[in-house]
């Protein structure tokens, strides 16, 4: 007779067994599902080649399923070894597979279902084809069943008030997680940063920490959600100015050199762009004879010196004693 395996057609004897020295199994867990309470329902099937087996080069694997509205068994998923072990899923079922098929080992083809219905009971049949030495078609087939039944009302309703509990204790623990986090942050957030100050629509944050380089403070700004403060206009730079006079002249201030802000010139020299937003600096209030460093200096700071006046400097800062202010919107 002829046995069609993908799109080739050998010719060989079909031999059906339902018993044979290998191992090949079928079986499934529950055995009833109660359909609301069941959270989990799987079918295995198997083969593995014993030393005398008819099958010694398994071919296909396939659990078919035959349900109480069903006359006949249905395909549910194929694995196939001509077609590369691939895993066909025939079924419209919600269901995930896990499958290999194996010469020399064991093969298996797994079906899981979570929250299993009305429809996933009924009997299973997992069937094996094969060769035996003579590459004659080998059949093996095992069937098992699944009950299926419908809880009782206090049942389902014990279980609904049991989820909710767990959600809600579930969400109690998460919202602490969360409060604890945020507390953990804002301690972080006032050992980096100084009282914050507003401006219009902006926040603003001077650091308590030195200014050591440019990725560091970007990081810095970055966790708490924000940038190195883009000055767009004299108004913003007389603000944050103010705001610098009045923090730096208190114990924080110390001997402070210059205050690190938005904007570079690394890309091309003296065509400043702000690091986060990319946009072009577009005012600016140099100090005298700034800027000056050329290459070496392609950060932006306001100097202190000078009454927070722009000048250049350095993005990995060894030789000034800075600070830097963060921006939020």
């Amino acid at each position: 007779m002829g046995y069609s395996i993908g799109c080739t057609v050998i010719l060989l004897s079909a031999v059906w067994l339902t018993q044979t020295d290998a191992v090949f199994d079928v079986w499934l867990a529950p055995t009833q599902l109660k359909y609301g309470l069941t959270e989990s329902f799987y079918v295995n099937c198997s083969f593995e080649r014993g030393p005398s087996s008819n099958m010694i080069k398994p071919l296909v694997l396939t659990i078919q399923r035959k349900t109480l509205f069903d006359q006949d068994f249905k395909n549910l998923a194929t694995i196939d070894n001509s077609a590369g072990g691939h895993v066909t899923v025939v079924t419209t079922d919600d269901v995930k597979t896990a499958a290999v098929i194996n010469e020399n080992d064991v093969s298996f083809l797994s079906l899981t279902w979570r929250f299993p219905i009305e429809l996933q009971a009924g009997a299973y049949r997992c069937q094996a084809r094969g060769l035996d030495s003579s590459n004659g078609l080998v059949v093996l087939e095992k069937e098992v069943s699944v009950t299926g039944t419908f809880p009782a009302t206090d049942l389902l309703v014990n279980k609904i008030v049991e989820l909710d509990i767990a959600a809600r204790q579930r969400e109690d623990a998460l919202l602490y997680e969360i409060e604890r986090l945020e507390r953990r942050l804002s301690i972080t957030k006032n050992v980096l940063f100084a009282e914050a100050f507003t401006f219009n629509t902006k926040t603003y944050y001077l650091s308590r920490v030195h200014f050591n380089t440019e990725d560091e403070a970007i990081a810095a700004c970055s966790v708490f959600g924000g940038y190195l403060a883009e000055l767009n206009n004299a108004d913003e730079h007389l603000a944050l100015t103010r705001h610098l006079q009045e923090t730096l002249g208190s114990s924080l201030g110390g001997a402070i050199d210059a205050v690190v802000v938005g904007g570079s010139d690394e890309m091309r020299e003296n065509q400043w762009v702000f690091q986060y937003s990319g946009r072009p600096v577009t005012y600016t209030d140099w100090a005298p004879g700034e800027p000056n460093d050329g290459n070496l200096y392609n950060c932006l700071a306001l100097w202190r010196m000078s009454n927070f006046k722009y000048t250049d400097f350095p993005c990995t800062n060894a030789n000034y004693r800075a600070l830097f202010v963060c921006e939020t919107i």
